[in-house]
């Protein structure tokens, strides 16, 4: 296993923390004397002026403050607020499905003075959560992670919420309080004495929350319970120094204090792997230390804003490893000020904040500076770094709009895009009521009384309504008020749905001829068993943590997976044999052993970026800027690739060796606008340029699509047309001569391809028939030739008749096993439950990496792909020769060129993905439109599915419930959109969503996690089973993990944060991660 890089920051010494001022000493006393009476506060402080003089700010998750989080194990989550100082350690203990609320127990560490928590002073479990009724003109609400929010007393007794929050506070006429969110509708409700006694949401489902009290009348625990679903969680105090949490199933987790100081200094999981703490006199933690022995320090200042974070380089209690240090210019929290991170190379980035921890600029390690500014703590405008006038100024910049209830309503790019939306409140909850998308797509919702979508209508050509009912109070399928009962897509065709006596999910009636899909479950709500339409029965099994550690489907080989005590997968068993994997101290996967005892090998930097990948086909290092921008790629042949880039850190040029470069311009949104690829000689190889204009009315406006393609070689240009969903309807190219070539594509209102053609105008020449399922069943009226399981499977195909596909037959994982097409038969092989790892097609056997496909042998013929360490394809070297990728906007690959600059290969596809007149290749390899691998079937592999060109369609539906059209490509827009790994898709040109998506983003989640920016989920049914389903609520208007999509609105607004994710503003790098994200403010 390669080494830990330590790098050369050094961690500054610790420093005791500053004495508590006086009315800090007595707000603590009074925090003391809270527990010691139940959670009820002294009705009158003991010293009121120094009480009212004290009230902790900058602790817990503000939502308008940046923080940086890191992973630790799969259950604690490091999280640095760069606007304090203060650190946050986020750990998850239980996290069991409800039926519209989760049971989740979670306890925040806050280095900074928080509310007191029951089972250790700094730790405060997410159901503490309290209000302080005591004040005369305010009432403080301390939330789920301990931040304060204080809501002022109106003279009529109504209470004002104050800026950047969206909860309402009410006081009820028996004396109990109700905070309700404005992104959920869940409704708090404390007694009088701002005790959380439970929490509805908007279909009147409860959570109980009881508290326990020793024989004195102190705080001891308290028990949550589910009430629909039964389920329950109890924490409990077991002794002086132990507390227990313990949920339905007799899992527990154990809680120990040391004796002198009440610290928590070990927990112990549900699965007996122990975490422990390590804390320095003032009580702060120092130290963390999981099961495995990976280690993390900390250190502070008098203040106590973290001053360094050390992630050890070997399991143990000494040595060095990768530090960061954090400097502050403010002399205490809540000033303005800047905040300077040093990685483990001495790299220097800065974070400038206004006294309120809004962040008003950001300075990468390289210089290049992106600012924003506010209102009411949301943001109004975000300039990017492109500015050539003093201090960076002069950048391109984009504005956001806001109503009075923080909703967003518009974000309009630098080169004019816009796209808005308006707001209604339903149940207490805000929910969309029109959205406009920049390239004028409408969308209206409707909403029950409860706020559960009623219906999603598109209007313009193509448009439709998905419309979908629920269980009133008397429920009509089973479980309870809210559940989806029917959704019923743009054509009419009706999805039922049902639930057993606790509210699991127990069977989904698509339309015929498909068949019905059951669930079973365990007592934790975890699918336990899933039959669908074909009778194939997959049974789950779970560790103890609630991870996967078996799956077992009819006539397939069982897939088992075991974990580490930090929750790193290190083996997984199935019908390709045992792969194994070794982590770092930093829980990075370094060695991989594959089936066949062979090894890939990733080491990594001190910052954390990757330095050398190593496969049976060699070695590729990579070096790095300040910025965490890979600079260099040297391949096993030693030979290297540089890149080059703007100062907003998007790659602007490639140069392969040789000489040849590709050379990348943007507009000022940051889109591509001119991509040349230019020889060694200097020839001009090819040059693509992309506009984005539109016309209405008479008028050229911006949009977020590409509306023309010019090839600028051969004079060719393309324009594309969209109808009132997005989805690509016509595209016309004209070239130099004025002959023009048409593709026209006609969809119906579920986003099924009704015909297509060479002449413009629908109904085209190729006309295709559907049934009530979307399966597709006749070509120009001839049903001969198609067919499919009762799951919805293609077991035969003909989109042409030289392109028919027979024989087509699926394992117990709905993986493609065999088919026969133009007279040869092929038969598959895949690693896992998915078809993602696919191990073998045909002749063809395929080596897959960390990387991804990192070679195949076919006849004896080696293929070496060399990736960046994303992934992105750079170079496949075979026969002796290496040979470099070319692309276009999309990613698609338009050509191979060797060292001189020759092109091996060029390809030219229909907008489709189709090959067309100008394909010729001379070294075989398979990266294609899209960068899918086009199969010899004439099928493209696209991650867990496989892609027919010539319908713009998968050969199965969608697995996990994402697109709005189980079989569609890309949303039907295959010139802005992909779909990589057959599950949903992006927009690779262009990041930036807001109430609707201008393309596509990723999200960084305050556990560590991420998810990409595409959609919300308000009210819409969801509903796939895959590994990780649990019962929830299918489609209750909150998120849910067995899910389904018939959702249609788009947007990386988080409704509970308010906050989104766009391209402009600042970037970061991650601990121990190199990949790009977007900043979110």
């Amino acid at each position: 296993m390669p080494p830990v890089r330590a790098g050369s920051t050094r961690p500054p010494r610790t420093v005791r923390s500053a004495a508590p001022t006086a009315a800090e000493q007595v707000w603590r006393e009074r925090e003391s004397d809270r527990l010691r009476h139940g959670g009820r506060r002294p009705a009158a402080p003991r010293s009121a002026t120094a009480a009212a003089a004290f009230v902790p700010r900058g602790q817990g998750d503000v939502p308008w403050h940046s923080i940086f989080g890191f992973r630790m194990t799969d259950a604690l989550t490091g999280r640095i607020d760069y606007s304090t100082g203060n650190l946050m350690l986020a750990a998850t203990d239980f996290d069991i499905a409800g039926v519209g609320q989760k049971l989740q127990l979670t306890r925040t560490y806050n280095a900074f003075t928080a509310p007191e928590g029951q089972v250790s002073r700094p730790w405060w479990v997410n159901w503490e959560r309290d209000l302080d009724v005591s004040g005369a003109n305010s009432v403080i609400a301390y939330d789920q992670t301990g931040a304060t929010v204080e809501f002022t007393r109106a003279s009529d007794g109504t209470f004002t919420t104050p800026s950047g929050y969206s909860r309402d506070l009410r006081k009820n006429g028996d004396g109990t309080y109700t905070l309700t969110d404005r992104g959920s509708g869940a409704a708090d409700t404390y007694d009088a004495n701002g005790r959380l006694t439970k929490v509805g949401d908007r279909n009147g489902g409860v959570l109980t929350v009881t508290a326990h009290l020793d024989a004195s009348g102190a705080s001891a625990g308290f028990k949550l319970t589910e009430t629909r679903s039964g389920r329950w969680i109890d924490l409990t105090r077991s002794g002086t120094t132990r507390w227990t949490a313990e949920d339905n199933t007799g899992r527990t987790v154990a809680y120990t204090l040391d004796a002198d100081h009440g610290n928590l200094v070990r927990t112990t999981d549900s699965t007996g792997h122990a975490t422990s703490f390590g804390y320095d006199a003032d009580g702060r933690v120092v130290k963390v230390t999981s099961s495995e022995g990976r280690s993390t320090a900390f250190t502070y200042d008098a203040a106590d804003r973290v001053t360094s974070m050390r992630r050890y380089a070997e399991s143990g209690e000494g040595g060095s490893g990768p530090t960061f240090t954090y400097a502050y210019s403010a002399a205490t929290p809540g000033e303005q000020g800047t905040t300077t991170v040093t990685d483990p190379l001495g790299h220097k980035s800065t974070y400038e904040h206004n006294a309120d921890g809004e962040m008003v600029k950001v300075t990468d390690a390289l210089g290049h500076a992106r600012s924003s500014t506010y209102q009411n703590h949301l943001l109004q405008t975000a300039t990017d770094a492109m500015g050539t006038g003093s201090g960076g100024s002069g950048g391109n910049v984009t504005t956001y709009g806001w109503d009075a209830r923080n909703n967003p309503t518009s974000m309009k790019l630098p080169t004019g895009a816009n796209a808005s939306g308006k707001w209604q409140t339903v149940a207490g909850a805000e929910r969309p009521n029109t959205t406009t998308g920049a390239d004028g797509e409408k969308t209206s919702y409707s909403y029950d009384a409860a706020g559960n979508t009623a219906s999603v209508a598109t209007s313009g050509t193509g448009g439709g309504t998905v419309s979908f009912s629920y269980n009133e109070a008397t429920p009509k399928c089973g479980g309870f008020q809210g559940q989806t009962c029917t959704a019923t897509d743009a054509n009419g065709k009706k999805t039922e749905f049902h639930y057993d006596a606790v509210g699991n999910l127990d069977s989904v009636t698509p339309p015929a001829p498909l068949g019905r899909t059951t669930y079973t479950y365990d007592a934790l709500g975890r699918t336990a068993s899933t039959t669908d339409g074909r009778g194939v029965k997959t049974v789950y099994t779970y560790d103890r943590r609630d991870r996967v550690v078996g799956v077992t489907a009819t006539g397939s080989a069982d897939v088992t997976y075991a974990y580490d005590g930090d929750g790193n997968l290190v083996t997984r068993t199935d019908a390709t044999g045992t792969q194994r994997y070794q982590f770092d101290a930093l829980s990075r996967e370094t060695v991989r052993t594959l089936q066949d005892g062979s090894q890939t090998v990733l080491a990594y930097t001190a910052d954390g970026n990757v330095d050398h990948y190593r496969d049976p086909g060699g070695t590729t290092t990579y070096a790095w800027d300040a910025a965490h921008r890979l600079t260099r790629l040297t391949g096993p042949q030693g030979k290297a690739t540089t890149y080059e880039y703007d100062n907003e850190d998007r790659r602007t040029k490639t140069t392969y060796p040789g000489g040849t470069a590709q050379k990348q311009a943007l507009d000022a949104s940051g889109r591509p606008q001119d991509i040349r690829v230019v020889a060694p000689s200097g020839v001009i190889l090819s040059h693509l340029s992309y506009g984005y204009g539109y016309t209405v009315g008479g008028v050229t406006v911006d949009g977020a699509r590409i509306h023309s393609r010019t090839d600028a070689l051969t004079k060719a240009r393309t324009d594309y047309t969209y109808d009132g969903t997005g989805r690509l309807s016509l595209a016309k190219e004209t070239d130099a001569r004025g002959v023009e070539t048409s593709w026209q594509q006609c969809f119906d209102p579920a986003g099924n391809l009704t015909s297509r053609g060479q002449a413009p105008g629908c109904p085209a020449s190729t006309l295709y028939t559907y049934d009530d399922a979307s399966e597709l069943i006749a070509r120009n009226g001839v049903t001969t030739g198609w067919a499919y399981d009762k799951a919805g499977n293609e077991t035969a195909g003909a989109p042409t008749p030289q392109a028919a596909r027979t024989a087509e037959q699926y394992t117990g994982y709905g993986q493609l096993k065999s088919l026969t097409t133009g007279g040869t038969s092929y038969s598959a092989q895949y690693a896992s439950t998915d078809s993602s790892e696919r191990t073998r097609l045909g002749d063809t056997v395929f080596h897959n990496g960390p990387l991804g496909l990192s070679g195949e042998t076919t006849a004896g013929q080696d293929s070496e792909y060399i990736r960046e360490p994303g992934g992105t394809l750079n170079s496949v070297s075979t026969g002796g020769a290496s040979y470099y990728y070319l692309t276009d906007a999309l990613g698609s690959v338009t050509a191979l060129v060797d060292e001189s600059g020759k092109q091996v290969d060029t390809y030219a596809y229909t907008p489709s993905g189709l090959p067309r007149a100008g394909t010729a290749e001379t070294v075989p390899q398979p990266f294609r439109f899209a960068g899918g691998q086009l199969d010899p079937t004439g099928l493209y592999h696209f991650g867990s599915r496989y892609y027919d060109p010539e319908l713009t369609r998968f050969t199965q539906p969608d697995p996990s419930g994402q697109e709005k059209n189980p079989y569609l490509y890309a949303e039907g827009d295959p010139v802005n959109r992909i779909d990589p790994s057959g599950l949903f898709s992006v927009s690779p040109q262009f990041e930036g969503c807001y109430v609707v998506c201008l393309g596509a983003s990723f999200n960084f989640n305050s556990d560590g996690t991420f998810h990409l920016g595409l959609s919300t989920g308000l009210g819409s049914p969801s509903f796939s089973a895959g590994v990780k389903v649990n019962s929830s609520n299918a489609g209750k208007g909150l998120a849910v993990p067995v899910s389904c999509s018939w959702g249609p609105l788009t947007g990386s607004f988080d409704l509970k944060s308010r906050k989104f994710s766009g391209s402009a503003g600042a970037k970061f790098s991650s601990f121990g991660c190199s990949a790009r994200a977007s900043y979110t403010f």
